[in-house]
């Protein structure tokens, strides 16, 4: 009876409190406590009221409609939702602009969004509003840099490797070259001079007064395609450029059209650029009725990077918007990013169907291993899910620039132009294929690399447009149905529909309703699940039409026991530890004085589980099965915390052991200069490191080598092994001036001088071996 006292207190307090919190973004609330009464404070405001997609999504694929139907009703309907609910949030910004508290505000339909800057008084006001669901700072947009630039050859070199590698020319000799498609990217613009791609911008074919069909700068308004800096002219050259011998592109029968929103220079650009960019894309000339205009495919180099940017891992802000873009007919792909194994960006990370986001990872030019700097999964939404999709050639990818020009740039950057290239391929292929049909094409044929299946570094693997061409035209079936509760027959959102022995899984949502689109002519077993139900299993043969129904009555699971011992490296039993459960409801326990912890849970449900205490390193357990009635015994063993640089390397936050720092420094300091410097640039310029590491990936990305590079040296000086082996080869010192250049380019003053002393010190440990250094710390 006790929690139903606690219920309505809990109500009650939310009751007397102004609705404000939860719709305010945490990193907002900072902004806006920390900005002084009159700051105009930039931010992106999420109505309450929106489209439901997963409805219209069905009735279209119902009524089999065309692609041109698709696009004039999701358009209309989108169109329809933000006139019917924005007029009075926009007659109240009106007014507050009038009165000098707002200095923007700009209306969105496709998503129900206004973007407005605006005094935090203004926005808190917007806050307790009943049509206002989120609000959300308006943050400046990044692009993926290369890793690496350097320039290319302008003679013709033919047909360029990764292209190759994804069979395309094997299409082209069958006059499948893209021809009447259409392609689009979010970049830095694109050089609309270039003798690669000048013939083919769409612009051409239209007025001078309706060219804003084909090019979009809302940053400055030119009305012909121009490049803010080379990214841009880059990758739409491996998406569709061709000049002559000059092979550069995938789809070079596609023409193209631009929207420069990414990295324009001195000129910030926000999230609200990318949904206008979007915007735009869904409908270039204004009119639903038309879709000569609309994009097949757009490609997106650019990402935020989870929490440096102040967006958590899998933040949905975009969700809805790349959603509803697709919905109306272009395919969106985006770049992995260029973190190596500090995960992905947003909005890449995302993973609420097995190809959305579809995100593309990097190779090396050998097309079988990836590149150093290609972001690995897990997504960070669930540290669980594979990502990413699938893989193409990123590393020294050569590719038009601006000014006539070529250069060979690296990063997943130029992996993603390729698939979006193989997009405009298979439109060619078949022209009324939908989004899922193409990216299910593309994502179950590619030629697996790496460990068997699908993984964290490769995804599917590398793409081939020949077998992906063969799948679309062999054809795809959809599989839907309900999932709920046996008895009473409620829905069940959340669960999770598998296709036995596939990656291929639908999830339910509110109404308990699911649709998996799969390739036809198969029988599969499909599964479903849901935390505290038993599994059900329906078999089914798939065609390609009608669609197939299985639904799910689930029945309530018994329970199972979980239960295990947590140590530190040397076996020593850890207390206090938190167990907790990522994918399920229920709340942590922690360990006891022996290291032990116990649980019952619902049975025949995969979980995933975390081991954490602070001043260790985290560790995680995935898909531990308790049967029902069972009993699982899942250990945990942690080792103490990475050090700083190590740990930021990583994108993780380790915090720091004070005791272990100490010692450290005391043994280090006798006889060992070098550790004293190192440990005095950890403890005075922690912060700075941080901060230069979140905003340089690629430094990262070399960190992180050099770490690998050198930990078998310190595990040697530890153990006293190989006492008269040089501790630092030329090589190896280098590679730390290396990185301490990069470094120093961006330090403060402070953090100079310590660099310098710590060089100072690195050449002493030149002329030293394993065992003088390890005498030196007794």
């Amino acid at each position: 009876m006790y929690w139903k006292i606690i219920l309505t207190v809990i109500v009650l307090s939310f009751m007397t409190t102004p609705a404000t919190a939860g719709r305010i973004d945490p990193d907002l609330e900072q902004r806006l406590n920390s900005s002084s009464p009159g700051e105009k404070v930039p931010v992106l405001v999420l109505l309450t009221q929106r489209l439901d997609t997963g409805a219209l999504k069905a009735s279209l694929h119902a009524s089999k409609a065309s692609k041109a139907e698709r696009h004039l009703v999701v358009v209309e309907e989108l169109k329809n939702v933000a006139r019917s609910t924005q007029s009075r949030i926009l007659r109240y910004l009106w007014f507050q602009r009038l009165l000098g508290r707002v200095e923007f505000y700009r209306a969105f339909w496709i998503d129900n969004i206004v973007a407005v800057r605006a005094t935090p008084r203004v926005i808190r006001r917007l806050a307790t509003r009943p049509d206002v669901a989120r609000i959300s700072y308006d943050h400046p947009l990044e692009l993926i840099d290369p890793v690496e630039v350097s320039p290319g050859p302008d003679v013709a070199l033919g047909i360029e490797n990764g292209i190759a590698l994804t069979r395309a020319p094997e299409l082209w000799a069958n006059g499948i070259d893209g021809t009447g498609t259409l392609a689009c990217h979010l970049d830095t613009g694109v050089d609309g001079h270039h003798p690669a791609l000048e013939s083919r911008w769409r612009g051409l074919d239209l007025p001078p007064d309706e060219a804003d069909e084909a090019w979009f700068d809302p940053v400055t308004n030119t009305d012909f395609p121009f490049d803010a800096g080379s990214h841009g002219t880059h990758t739409m050259g491996t998406i569709c450029g061709l000049d002559g011998a000059n092979q550069i592109g995938m789809a070079p029968g596609a023409k193209w059209i631009s929207a420069g929103v990414i990295d324009r220079v001195d000129i910030d650009t926000t999230v609200k650029d990318a949904i206008a960019a979007f915007q735009w894309a869904a409908d270039p000339d204004g009119d639903p009725g038309t879709i000569d205009d609309v994009p097949d495919v757009v490609s997106n180099s650019w990402g935020l990077i989870p929490y440096t940017h102040g967006y958590p891992d899998c933040d949905p802000l975009f969700n809805a918007v790349i959603d509803n873009l697709e919905l109306a007919g272009p395919v969106v792909v985006f770049a992995a990013g260029n973190e190596g194994s500090g995960g992905l960006r947003i909005p890449a990370d995302r993973i609420t169907t097995p190809v959305n986001t579809f995100a593309v990872g990097a190779l090396n030019q050998d097309g079988t291993s990836i590149a150093s700097f290609s972001s690995r999964g897990p997504s960070g939404c669930d540290n669980r899910t594979l990502k990413p999709e699938i893989t193409a050639v990123g590393n020294n990818v050569r590719s038009c620039v601006p000014g006539g020009g070529y250069s060979t740039m690296s990063g997943t950057s130029m992996a993603c132009p390729h698939v979006a290239g193989a997009v405009l391929l298979l439109r060619q292929v078949k022209s009324e294929a939908t989004v899922e049909e193409i990216k299910y094409a593309l994502y179950l044929t590619a030629v697996d690399l790496g460990h068997s299946g699908e993984d964290n570094t490769f995804g599917m693997g590398r793409i081939d447009v020949v077998e992906a061409k063969n799948a679309l035209r062999n054809g795809f079936g959809t599989i839907e149905g309900y999932v709920n509760e046996a008895g009473t027959g409620a829905p069940i959102e959340g669960a999770v529909v598998r296709l036995d022995g596939t990656s291929i899984y639908g999830v339910t949502d509110e109404t308990g309703y699911y649709s998996i689109l799969a390739p036809a002519g198969t029988t599969y077993q499909v599964v479903a699940s849901a935390f505290g139900y038993k599994r059900g299993t329906e078999s089914v043969d798939l065609p390609v039409d009608p669609p197939v129904t299985a639904n799910f009555w689930l029945e309530a699971a018994e329970d199972g026991t979980l239960q295990g011992t947590v140590t530190d490296s040397d076996g020593v039993p850890l207390d206090d530890v938190t167990i907790s459960f990522l994918n399920a409801p229920l709340p942590s326990i922690e360990t006891d004085d022996d290291g032990f912890y116990q649980i019952m849970l619902p049975g025949d449900y995969a979980y995933d589980i975390k081991a954490e205490k602070p001043r260790y390193d985290s560790e995680y357990a995935y898909y531990i099965f308790i049967p029902e009635e069972g009993v699982v015994m899942q250990d945990f063993e942690l080792e103490r915390g990475l050090c700083f640089l190590n740990a930021a390397a990583r994108g993780t936050a380790v915090e720091a052991d004070l005791d272990a720092y100490r010692k450290a420094r005391k043994l280090l300091s006798e006889g060992s200069p070098l550790g004293t410097e190192v440990l005095h640039l950890y403890q005075e310029h922690t912060a700075q490191i941080a901060a230069i590491l979140l905003h340089n990936p690629a430094l990262r990305v070399e960190l992180r080598s050099m770490i690998s590079r050198f930990a078998p040296i310190v595990r040697l000086i530890a153990q006293g092994e190989d006492p008269d082996r040089p501790v630092l080869s030329d090589e190896d010192e280098a590679t730390i001036h290396a990185l301490l250049d990069e470094i120093e380019l961006v330090a403060s003053p402070r953090l100079k001088a310590a660099i310098k002393s710590v060089r100072t010190d690195i050449r002493t440990l030149k002329g030293m071996t394993i065992g003088q250094v390890r005498s030196s710390l007794r």
